[in-house]
């Protein structure tokens, strides 16, 4: 019984069915119909040993024969199950026909008519889910949180000492550390965890209206209530809702699945974040270790446009032999000193690719070239022969200016000190 993506009707079991594959142990058809015969055969298992009087002569090396049905389940048991279910046309009811089948085989005929004794379908199904889903959890969901969290625990401590510029409402705010950003996740996850430990995996088991009526009428001497309670709590690990009507009321599994809705909420909180961090070039993905060496300025050959950066080298390029052309004519002899003034706001790769597609260019290029825009705005209003003489009315005293840059759709703003030199 194959698989392909392209046979799913779900894209769970299909496109991400490699993500999804872990799961199908706890969560398929398959998985679904060995926990129903677990319970099946732990319930006969614990009517055995009350002892139920018509069960006492049962022989006990034949239970574990019996557990093997559900510890050694396979996909020739699946596809049994189904051939039973096409003529029954009841899922519970093919397993419990299984097991019938079974019991002829290891010689259990004469007790095999108190498999599912008192039960209904509910209460085999209100404990096989539980129990999948108590497993899956314990042993697939939470491992894989506490991978995460003991990632983000590492981050937050290395990045502790990291100044990063915070935001409110998309806009720059006051400055905080990338450690306590990554903590605040981990705050809210372990927080999350504390609650879904606390919520219990509940169980229906008590008959056809939760009442044991059909126990009590077999075998009125027995306290039912107390084995039900002992069964679910104490065979299966399970947690036993009483009262009840014919099925689980529901309300933990439902508060179960509320509590993992809110951890997917933080989850998908911090990779909204972690992606607005990228967008914004707090982060950038580390293609290799080796810086790579800026290729050598073109001497003559055709420059190939096929990224921004090259366009604008290709830009600079031709804006440097105008300029040098214009200076040539005009200021003949003078040495030409080159700078570029950027958006503040331009993180290490966007300053990184102008200072390539500037060396490109033939451009010198050292650490002065690049100027913050405000700065750049600031040096253009002191060339001003008045705004100089007005800003430097006390020569002996330094000036702080606050500069405030309005561009099309952004403000940089840049405090500047300033002094007349002697």
């Amino acid at each position: 019984m194959s698989l392909t993506s392209l046979d799913a009707i779900s894209p769970l079991d299909g496109r991400y069915g490699s993500k999804t594959m872990v799961l199908r142990p706890y969560f398929s058809e398959a998985a679904l119909m060995r926990y129903r015969i677990w319970v099946e055969i732990e319930y006969f298992i614990a009517l055995c040993e009350l002892p139920l009087p018509a069960l006492k002569g049962i022989d006990k090396h034949s239970l574990d024969q019996l557990r093997s049905l559900y510890q050694n389940f396979s996909e020739s048991d699946a596809l049994d199950i189904k051939t039973i279910e096409s003529t029954t046309n009841h899922d519970v009811k093919a397993i419990e026909y299984f097991i019938k089948d079974k019991f002829d085989a290891i010689g259990l005929s004469e007790f095999k008519e108190f498999i599912h004794f008192g039960l209904t379908s509910q209460d085999i199904n209100n404990t096989a889910i539980p129990l999948s889903i108590k497993q899956a959890l314990e042993e697939v969901y939470f491992p894989a949180l506490k991978q995460l969290t003991q990632k983000l625990k590492d981050l937050s401590k290395s990045w502790a000492s990291i100044p990063m510029l915070a935001r409110t409402h998309g806009q720059p705010a006051s400055p905080t550390r990338l450690g306590k950003e990554i903590q605040v996740f981990l705050v809210r996850i372990e927080s999350q965890l504390k609650l879904i430990k606390d919520i219990p995996f509940s169980s229906k088991f008590g008959g056809a209206t939760g009442n044991l009526n059909a126990h009590a009428v077999a075998y009125p001497n027995i306290d039912w209530l107390s084995f039900a309670n002992d069964f679910v709590s104490n065979h299966l690990g399970l947690h036993h809702s009483f009262p009840t009507t014919q099925i689980e009321h529901y309300d933990n599994l439902a508060a179960l699945f509320d509590n993992l809705k809110r951890i997917n909420t933080i989850l998908i909180d911090l990779n909204r974040d972690l992606w607005s961090y990228i967008s914004m070039d707090y982060f950038k993905q580390e293609i290799s270790k080796k810086k790579p060496k800026a290729p050598p300025p073109p001497s003559g050959e055709k420059l190939i446009i096929n990224s921004p950066k090259t366009a604008s080298a290709f830009f600079l390029s031709d804006l440097k032999n105008r300029i040098e052309k214009a200076c040539s004519e005009k200021f003949p002899g003078k040495e030409i000193n080159y700078s570029a003034s950027i958006p503040a706001s331009f993180g290490s790769n966007h300053r990184d690719d102008l200072k390539w597609a500037m060396h490109t260019a033939g451009i010198p290029v050292d650490d002065k070239v690049l100027i913050d825009e405000p700065n750049a705005a600031f040096l253009s209003w002191i060339s001003s022969e008045d705004e100089s003489d007005y800003l430097f009315e006390d020569p002996l005293s330094p000036q702080r200016i606050l500069v405030f840059d309005f561009g099309a759709g952004t403000c940089d703003v840049s405090i500047v000190e300033s002094k007349r030199d002697p």
